[in-house]
């Protein structure tokens, strides 16, 4: 391998940015940074860069998301020397392995460690080996006489990212084991992973297809102060037959988005699911082990667990439900057919609207009272615009908000005038539409989602709706 570096083995660093990979096969691993003063410690906290906090405090070093294409993984940090604070001496680069899950680095396969201009040309290369070990220092980025280098360590610990952080001045928070008592740190400077973080943590170690779902929810949580609220999260999905183009691949996309937000906000991590045309029905919820294939589980007449409904009781009809004919909980199939056998292909919101309202005006996590945030899913069409306010009017007086999201439709009606609407007790809806779906970011789409819900919030506690 050219330009390699044997174990101990150094080399100066000719470029100033840096892209920092690190690439293998078998166990899944996490690439951190760890930036040190002279002393060999962390200044704060702050200095640790990994998935839960991608950034130092200045932006010289930055965690990029990791891509698994096959049995491939694939990390990079991208460190910018010269905007390096005087005081940091070195950057400590990290491999480690989630110690919950009993893989070494025996079963990390193919790895190559590689330091590379900004350009992602080569500079040098070392190749990570191990055994008992579930926790590498690779590598280091130093200082010497006002010039960097960068050094193979290659030293191993059996103690997870614990073990190495707080050898460094860093305590994991109720993440990982204690770190040895060979290496106490004198200072400590405590990581609390955020609940997103652990979410994250927790995808990555099963190796989901959610991960960059998830990073990217993890950004929008944090942005809007959300991350560590807990809710009820409740969708509610349009099958009237103007959607017909959309189902099952969008749809399927739009359930995977929006289960992944729930992962952040559900006291159990999962989604409550309904389905409405021209009547609607409550499925199974949604969570990781139904949700690959869930929309077309429906189609086929299922509830979403992968087998026929049973049977269920008539339906409890609300205010709206005997002007509008709504659906039940276990059928509707008064209305015929439709993309989900049994709904019909009309938009019929007020029924569904109410028996949700109904159903979550109390929504408690233990003995806790906590909100509901209904994501409603509709591509317009929307006609009933005074049974809809009549519903979100009796709802003001109940912790739930309703996030309205337009997805690719037209003639939204009373949707787009909610800030016109009166007589509400708290304004309790947001809306906005999407003109392709397939386009919008990530990051974007649940900022979109998530923006409105902390000022609901912060309002419906100071009229001690919740604690």
């Amino acid at each position: 391998m050219p330009n390699a570096l044997a174990k101990g083995a150094n080399a100066p660093v000719p470029s100033q940015k840096l892209i920092i990979t690190a690439t293998h096969e078998g166990a899944n691993t996490d690439l951190s940074a760890i930036m040190l003063t002279t002393a060999g410690k962390v200044r704060t906290e702050a200095d640790f860069v990994f998935y839960g906090q991608p950034a130092s405090p200045e932006g010289s070093v930055k965690y990029t998301d990791k891509v698994q294409s096959g049995a491939t993984y694939r990390h990079s940090l991208i460190i910018d020397l010269a905007a390096v604070p005087a005081e940091i001496e070195r950057i400590e680069l990290t491999l480690t392995i989630d110690p919950e899950t009993n893989a070494t680095f025996a079963a990390v396969k193919n790895a190559k460690f590689a330091v590379c201009d900004a350009s992602g040309a080569e500079l040098v290369s070392f190749v990570p080996e191990g055994g008992v070990e579930n926790a590498f220092i690779v590598g280091e980025l130093y200082r010497r006489n006002g010039t960097w280098k960068v050094r193979h360590v290659a030293q191993g610990y059996t103690g997870g990212l614990a073990a190495i952080a707080t050898a460094f001045g860093i305590e994991i928070a109720a993440e990982e084991p204690a770190a040895p008592a060979a290496a106490p740190a004198k200072t400590s400077h405590k990581v609390n992973l955020s609940k997103s973080d652990q979410v994250t943590a927790e995808l990555e170690r099963k190796g989901s297809r959610l991960v960059s779902l998830q990073k990217a929810a993890a950004v929008s949580l944090k942005k809007h102060k959300v991350d560590g609220i807990v809710a009820r999260v409740v969708m509610v999905l349009d099958a009237s037959g103007s959607t017909s183009r959309m189902w099952p691949n969008t749809m399927q996309g739009v359930t995977d988005r929006l289960a992944t937000l729930a992962l952040n906000l559900d006291d159990n991590g999962e989604l409550e699911f309904w389905v409405y045309a021209t009547g609607y029905k409550k499925f199974a919820v949604v969570k990781l082990s139904n949700l690959d294939g869930y929309i077309a589980s429906l189609q086929r007449g299922e509830d979403g667990s992968g087998t026929p409904p049973a049977a269920a009781p008539a339906q409890k009809k609300g205010i709206l439900g005997g002007l509008f004919g709504g659906g039940s909980s276990g059928g509707g199939s008064i209305f015929g057919n439709g993309l989900v056998p049994g709904l019909g292909y009309d938009n019929n919101e007020p029924p569904v609207m109410q028996a949700i309202m109904d159903e979550c005006k109390v929504s408690k996590s233990g003995s806790t009272l906590i909100p509901t945030l209904v994501l409603f899913v509709t591509d317009g069409g929307i006609d009933k615009d005074r049974a809809i306010e009549k519903v979100l009017t009796e709802a003001s007086h109940h912790p739930i908000f309703w996030q309205f999201i337009g997805l690719g439709g037209s003639s939204y009606g009373v949707l787009e005038r909610f800030d016109e609407l009166t007589g509400r007790y708290v304004d309790n809806a947001g809306f906005f539409a999407i003109d392709d779906y397939n386009s919008i970011a990530d990051e974007e789409l649940y900022s979109r989602i998530i923006k409105e819900f902390p000022k609901w919030l912060e309002k419906v506690r100071g009229l001690g709706m919740l604690p």
